[in-house]
């Protein structure tokens, strides 16, 4: 969904799927072949219509690059079972290719701002303190977070840079997430703020905007007066060993990392969440025709890597008190996208992440690609599985 937020507009972007083993990254990883499928059929629904295969080069032996983007035995081209997997995907593809490139993704009416900016200051303060890698992927961390959280309730996201929000991109959105943005620069505060006065809904977490473009903090924080946008300004900003939770006025327990903002309500804001002594952890706010949330916890970095239901509960409580809805209502674990066709049909990528079967319910009958079957009624999906189905348009 990155990939394909960046090569709108006619612009081409090509991206790179780690194929084999990295030892040498932050994370330590080698994709199974049920991952592989998976991700080759997740861009095609993300609308990419391409494939190189880097498969085979003995002689860059000595790189880190022939172990990461390797699909083949490094010693000698040999397949594997990821090599195995991806002409799999290959071969149902070519089977169906007219069908499969004719459909077309639906524009999204939700936005996460990917701030170059945000990413540049942790670089900078990563190298000010280089023993402290978590500052380098915060923001990457948070980013991914707030993904995860709306792609695995089955919502359509796109990512917006600065230069697309100030280029007016925002008028195409209901929502717009601000997943740990600490830096935000005057003339895109001015374009968010404009943005929610017309009726856009806008969630932020973290430490919103406590720094400007010239990483300095000015007045209050938030800055650029956000702070009567959101209906807070911070009161305080503490530290703690322990892991920090909240109690929202719904009754979740979203959960931070190890630092909060305490924050001074203004006269638009609804308490949204307290901390365990009392303070304030978010606010809700009306400003203009749109409406906003403000936390002082890190709710989207905390769901990189943790199953914190309550945190991803608020994010996606947010886009539906917006009226927006998911492609497809499916059990936990299990994701789905729909794309429409030129052939009055319907396409379904299903993937059960879980790790159980997870039944599927379906509208009528369908073709499944993958199985090359029909489906009636309902569909299980192993662990890891990724199907295909063929649906009729109206269903």
């Amino acid at each position: 969904d990155r990939t394909y937020s960046w090569r709108r507009d006619g612009k081409t972007m090509v991206g790179e799927l780690q194929a084999g083993t990295s030892d040498g990254n932050v994370t330590l990883y080698t994709p199974s072949p049920e991952t592989m499928f998976y991700e080759l059929w997740q861009a095609w629904a993300a609308g990419l219509c391409g494939v190189i295969h880097w498969q085979f080069q003995s002689w860059r032996s000595g790189t880190f690059e022939l172990g990461e983007f390797g699909l083949r035995s490094a010693a000698d081209g040999a397949e594997t079972a990821r090599s195995k997997s991806v002409r799999r995907f290959s071969e149902i593809f070519a089977g169906n290719r007219k069908l499969l490139l004719s459909a077309r993704r639906k524009p999204a009416s939700i936005a996460i701002l990917e701030s170059h900016s945000n990413a540049v200051m942790h670089y900078v303060q990563w190298q000010d303190k280089p023993r402290s890698p978590d500052v380098l992927m915060n923001y990457h961390r948070a980013l991914m977070g707030c993904y995860r959280a709306l792609n695995e309730a089955n919502f359509r996201v796109e990512f917006l840079s600065e230069a697309d929000v100030l280029a007016g991109a925002l008028t195409r959105y209901k929502v717009l997430y601000l997943p740990e943005t600490e830096l935000l620069g005057a003339e895109c505060a001015q374009a968010i703020r404009s943005f929610i006065e017309n009726g856009g809904a806008v969630w932020a977490d973290g430490r919103f905007a406590w720094l400007d473009e010239h990483m300095y903090l000015r007045h209050a924080i938030p800055g650029h007066d956000l702070a009567s946008v959101f209906g807070a300004r911070e009161g305080d900003f503490i530290a703690q060993s322990e892991r920090i939770h909240a109690a929202t006025d719904d009754g979740k327990r979203p959960c931070g990392q190890h630092v909060r903002q305490e924050l001074v309500p203004l006269d638009n804001a609804h308490i949204h969440a307290r901390y365990s002594d009392g303070t304030i952890a978010s606010v809700d706010a009306q400003y203009g025709k749109g409406h906003t949330r403000l936390w002082g916890l890190s709710l989207a970095r905390t769901l990189y890597d943790e199953d914190a239901a309550d945190n991803a509960r608020d994010i996606i409580d947010f886009a539906e008190c917006a009226k927006i809805a998911p492609d497809w209502e499916t059990p936990a674990g299990v994701t789905a996208r729909c794309l429409d066709t030129e052939s009055s049909v319907r396409l379904m990528m299903l993937h059960n992440y879980a790790e159980e079967p997870r039944v599927v319910s379906l509208p009528g009958e369908g073709a499944m690609l993958c199985r090359g079957k029909a489906a009636s009624g309902e569909v299980c999906l192993e662990s890891g599985e990724t199907e295909i189905i063929v649906l009729p348009m109206d269903l």
